[in-house]
C-alpha cells in the first residue's frame, strides 16, 4: 500500500509538472515625442524646393535685401523672392501676406503695387499701414509628416504711380508670416 501511495504521489507530481501553464509574457513599451517644427525664409527664386531640414538649412540662402525697382522693371511683373516654408504640425499651418506702400523719405509721398503670392494678392494704400492679403498665401489643414513648400511671390507696381512721383528714395516693405493653430 506503501508502494501504491508513493507511485500516486510521484504521477499527480509528474502530472501537475506536465500540464502547468505558460508564464505571461515579458513585455515593455518603447515610447517617443516628437516636437512641432517649423519654419520660413525668403529666398531666390532660382533655389530648388528642399526636402530635408538639413536642405533647408543648408540650401535656402535667407534674402531679405531690397528689390530695386526701377525705370527698367517698374512696368513689368516682376518675381523678386520665393517663400520657403516646412512644418510637421499635424493641424496643418497658414502663410499670411501683407504689405505697405513705398513712401518717399523726405516727400512722404506714396508709389503703390500689388504683390501676389500663392493665393494671396494686396495692393498697398497710400499709408504708413501694412495692408493684409483677404486670403492666405498657403493653408493647409492637415498634415501626416514633414511638408515642405515653395512659394514665389510677384509684384507689381503702380506704373501712372511711379511716373508721376517726385524725386525722393521710396521704400516699402512686404511681410510674410507663418502660423500654426
Amino acid at each position: 500500500m506503501k508502494k501504491n501511495l508513493i507511485a500516486l504521489l510521484i504521477i499527480a507530481l509528474v502530472s501537475v509538472g506536465l500540464f502547468a501553464a505558460d508564464p505571461d509574457p515579458a513585455t515593455f513599451n518603447i515610447t517617443t515625442t516628437i516636437g512641432g517644427v517649423s519654419n520660413l525664409k525668403l529666398g531666390a527664386t532660382t533655389t530648388t524646393k528642399p526636402t530635408t531640414i538639413a536642405g533647408f538649412d543648408d540650401d535656402v540662402e535667407e534674402d531679405n535685401s531690397a528689390f530695386e525697382v526701377d525705370d527698367n522693371n517698374y512696368d513689368d511683373t516682376n518675381t523678386v523672392r520665393s517663400i520657403f516654408a516646412y512644418s510637421n504640425n499635424r493641424t496643418g499651418y497658414t502663410i499670411s501676406l501683407a504689405a505697405k506702400a513705398m513712401k518717399g523719405t523726405a516727400s512722404s509721398k506714396y508709389i503703390n503695387y500689388t504683390v501676389d503670392a500663392g493665393g494671396a494678392t494686396v495692393t498697398t494704400t497710400s499709408t504708413d499701414n501694412y495692408v493684409d492679403a483677404d486670403d492666405p498665401v498657403e493653408k493647409v489643414t492637415s498634415l501626416t509628416g514633414l511638408t515642405f513648400s515653395k512659394i514665389d511671390i510677384d509684384i507689381t507696381v503702380d506704373g501712372t504711380a511711379y511716373e508721376n512721383a517726385v524725386n525722393d528714395t521710396y521704400t516699402g516693405t512686404i511681410k510674410v508670416t507663418m502660423t500654426s493653430p
